[in-house]
């Protein structure tokens, strides 16, 4: 989810804010983000595209991750010729936003093996059990964290051992690349980085493919 930054000092205060913002621009949000984000989709997702089968989604704001997989989902080949589906659970402080969000689950009986789902959650406690997932996703998160250390241990918590497939990205504005590179190192050891030109966020990325390097 988009956001502004964080004040460290009164986080529950910076929590509240961050709700009536978003409850706030509810309206305009997908029209204001949507382009942005697909191009964040774009660049790191498509490569993944045979590792996403499911999808932990946190601060998954009104759920353009999940509109940006049903398509990609129905282009992947399935062996009975019929609908892959996919499974994705998506996580956000803003009731307002997962409401939204819930509005672009497809019908069942146009995606009769996708599951989808929308969960009220702060990400320093994700209700999840430890290594419960291989993939997980965080896009435009962490600049809104009063801790972002913290939600990091949480994010690697439940995510399995071995994960097929990570993202994490913040915007640029935020921190210089290096300061990123430091942050998301402490918790993720492996995976690689990418500052791509024209985005506005950093990315850390496990495998290490992208737009670029799979098409290079």
């Amino acid at each position: 989810m988009e956001g502004e930054g964080t004040d460290s000092r009164d986080p529950w205060g910076r929590r509240r804010q961050l709700i009536e913002l978003y409850a706030q621009s509810l309206d305009t949000y997908d029209r204001r983000y949507r382009e942005t984000q697909f191009e964040k989709f774009q660049h790191c997702v498509i490569p993944l595209r045979s590792r996403i089968e499911a999808v932990v989604d946190v601060g998954c704001g009104s759920g353009l991750l999940l509109e940006f997989l049903v398509d990609l989902w129905q282009e992947i080949p399935h062996p009975d010729g019929q609908d892959p589906g996919g499974v994705y659970v998506g996580l956000d402080l803003s009731r307002a936003m997962l409401r939204r969000g819930r509005t672009k689950i497809p019908p069942r009986r146009d995606s009769p093996r996708l599951v989808a789902g929308f969960v009220e959650a702060d990400g320093n406690f994700l209700p999840l059990r430890r290594a419960c997932t291989h993939r997980g996703f965080c896009f435009s998160l962490l600049q809104n964290l009063p801790d972002p250390v913290a939600f990091l241990r949480e994010f690697a918590r439940v995510l399995a051992p071995n994960p097929t497939a990570v993202v994490i990205s913040e915007l640029k504005k935020k921190r210089p690349f290096p300061a990123f590179q430091r942050l998301v190192g402490a918790v993720f050891e492996q995976g690689a980085f990418t500052n791509p030109p024209g985005s506005e966020d950093h990315f850390y990325l496990l495998p290490a493919v992208t737009s670029e390097t799979e098409s290079g």
